[in-house]
């Protein structure tokens, strides 16, 4: 070494001399330096560059230098390097740029890795430009759902992305996210192959350093499964429900035909007790009258019971759906006369029962079930006259009614002038062994209008109640007119 270069460097001779010439590199030069000197040494290339030294002060300085290989007696094969103050360039801007270099390395590197990253990320993540929408950068979940290559991504508008309804129904949502505004929502898409999938989309408004939005991140999840599994639980909550509701209400139905039934039946069993045993210990002394009476007794408690059980296995057949509908051709005018005329025997013709038909009813003819027929005016009219003062006027009417709005339909109307029905006992009419609060001591199951709604249930009527307390009532059912 030189005087020269001892004073550029600052240090004196006796310092260097045996010394390796990393005391002098900085350290981007010391991580490569023996490679590139073992590469000369190889090729002997002779090379001019500039280069960065440290001064023995720990400042660094620009110098421009040459290097060649030359063979020495003593050392050998050694590099030759010939330098001087290079005035043209700053040392400090140097080192700025050296270290923007490798900041330049570090980020491309952690650029890589992040991309990695984020490609192996299964949710959906993208960035636009807030201006034009245009893509940046897509991950390759984003890509795969949008059909295209990552690289292809790049500089295409979201609206070229998208199919036009799915377009129009993300462009508010990213419209406002380009104002600055951070958006959530929920949307659904379908895939490739034509199922429908979930989204739950985040979009994050991106600003520079200045507080000027550049861009939008998009954030998309798929969250079928989730849908799925909610939708499951939500499935077994309302079979569950379902079940327990209707665990409760068999409970429920069995306490009250519990109730009905030894209320009902225990009624003309004590009738039906008393009657034989007159007619077992006192016949002798009874007269043919009173044994003709006793009789009577025990018949009509048999027959209360038969109509008790009857109604029973009725509403229990219509509750199981297992009735079959056989629908028969038939006069209506003589079907309702004669389900009539059944009601009015078995009441023993205490109340006078008016039937009336519209001008030519006599000849109109429909589709209709029978045994439900019988069922449904049977209840009805029977009703009527039970909660009815002897000897007062039950009304029953039909006819067809046909409008322009809406099909054909058979309408029958039952009137009383009973007691009536409270208000407040209107809405629980239909319900299982409900019983008005006025009824008192007449008998009855409760069934019986459950049973005319059932009825008409599968036969796609209907049913309405028009009744308050103390001023009769009036029962009117629609049926579509089937020819």
């Amino acid at each position: 070494m030189n005087l020269s270069a001892c004073e550029i460097l600052g240090f004196d001779a006796s310092e260097l001399m045996g010394q390796s010439y990393m005391v002098v590199a900085p350290p981007e030069i010391q991580l490569n330096g023996d490679r590139f000197l073992a590469g000369l040494l190889r090729h002997s290339e002779k090379i001019r560059s500039h280069w960065v030294l440290r001064h023995k002060n720990g400042n660094y300085l620009t110098v421009t230098a040459g290097f060649k290989t030359q063979k020495s007696a003593v050392f050998g094969a050694c590099v030759l390097i010939v330098f001087a103050i290079d005035d043209k360039s700053d040392p400090v801007d140097l080192a700025r740029r050296a270290q923007s270099e490798r900041d330049a390395s570090h980020m491309a590197l952690s650029y890589g890795m992040l991309q990695q990253v984020i490609n192996s990320i299964p949710a959906r993540i993208a960035y636009f430009d807030c201006k034009t929408l245009q893509c940046i950068f897509g991950n390759e979940a984003f890509a795969i759902g949008h059909s295209q290559p990552v690289k292809a991504l790049h500089g295409k508008p979201l609206e070229s992305l998208l199919l036009p309804a799915t377009w129009a129904f993300l462009k508010p949502y990213y419209e406002r996210a380009t104002c600055g505004q951070t958006t959530k929502f929920d949307h659904t898409e379908n895939d490739l192959a034509g199922a429908v999938r979930h989204f739950q989309c985040d979009l994050l408004p991106h600003f520079a350093r200045n507080g000027q939005q550049i861009g939008v991140f998009a954030l998309s999840v798929d969250i079928t499964a989730h849908q799925q599994i909610e939708m499951a639980l939500r499935e077994s909550e309302a079979r569950l429900h379902n079940a327990l509701n209707a665990e409760k209400e068999l409970g429920d139905l069995k306490t009250a035909f519990v109730s009905m039934a030894s209320h009902e039946l225990r009624t003309p069993l004590t009738n039906i007790q008393t009657s034989s045993d007159l007619l077992q210990h006192y016949a002798e002394k009874l007269s043919p009258e009173e044994k003709a009476e006793c009789l009577k007794d025990i018949q009509d408690a048999v027959n209360r019971m038969r109509l008790v059980m009857e109604n029973v296995l009725v509403f229990a057949k219509l509750g199981t759906n297992s009735h079959v509908y056989q629908p028969t051709r038939m006069p209506i005018d003589s079907l309702v006369r004669q389900l009539v005329a059944e009601v009015d025997a078995a009441d023993g013709h205490e109340h006078l029962i008016e039937l009336k038909a519209p001008e030519g009813g006599d000849t109109l003819q429909a589709q209709l079930d029978e045994a439900l027929m019988r069922q449904i005016v049977g209840n009805l009219v029977s009703n009527a006259c039970k909660y009815s003062p002897r000897a007062s006027t039950v009304t029953v009417v039909w006819w067809r009614q046909e409008t322009v709005a809406a099909p054909a339909q058979l309408r029958l109307e039952v009137t009383d002038q009973g007691i009536g029905i409270p208000v407040d006992d209107i809405p629980k009419l239909f319900d299982n062994f409900h019983r008005a609060s006025n009824v008192g001591k007449i008998p009855g199951t409760g069934l019986g209008l459950p049973i005319v709604k059932r009825a008409l249930e599968s036969l796609g009527g209907s049913i309405e109640v028009f009744s308050s307390s103390g001023t009769g009532s009036r029962f009117a059912i629609h049926l579509p007119w089937v020819d």
